[in-house]
């Protein structure tokens, strides 16, 4: 492929990736081999870094449609969009309960209660750090 034809297929490439396609996708709309992009991708910096911003651009391209779906139709869309923006207040909360142990090793065992732990842990914060913790 000569150097004009590549740049033309390196554009496509990139503009496939800008509007949200799959590298699978892309290739197949430039007309270009999958290990040829690569290929490119490991050897030059500059197409490395429009690959990188046209991946963040095609993506924001996909979290807008998503969020037009969601608002639309998709309320499964929608908490999913909530949970990444604010997953302080949408995510799913863990609740860990049983017993724990500490161990002079610093780590964490199961046998005694979650209450003891969380002891164990105010008075590390308030003790030196050279004396130790039982």
């Amino acid at each position: 492929m000569n150097a004009k034809a590549a740049t033309k297929k390196r554009v496509q490439f990139l503009r496939a990736l800008q509007s949200g396609s799959t590298v699978s996708e892309a290739v197949k709309l430039a007309d270009v081999d999958r290990k040829t992009v690569y290929r490119w991708r490991d050897q030059d910096d500059v197409f490395r870094k429009s690959w990188e911003r046209c991946i963040d651009r095609g993506t924001t391209v996909l979290e807008d449609i998503a969020l037009e779906r969601a608002k639309d139709k998709s309320d499964t869309l929608l908490i999913f969009l909530l949970k990444s923006r604010r997953p302080d207040i949408y995510a799913e909360r863990k609740v860990v309960t049983g017993d724990v142990k500490h161990t002079h090793s610093g780590q964490i065992g199961v046998s005694q209660s979650a209450d003891w732990l969380a002891d164990v842990l105010r008075d590390r914060e308030e003790r030196p750090p050279t004396e130790p913790v039982h």
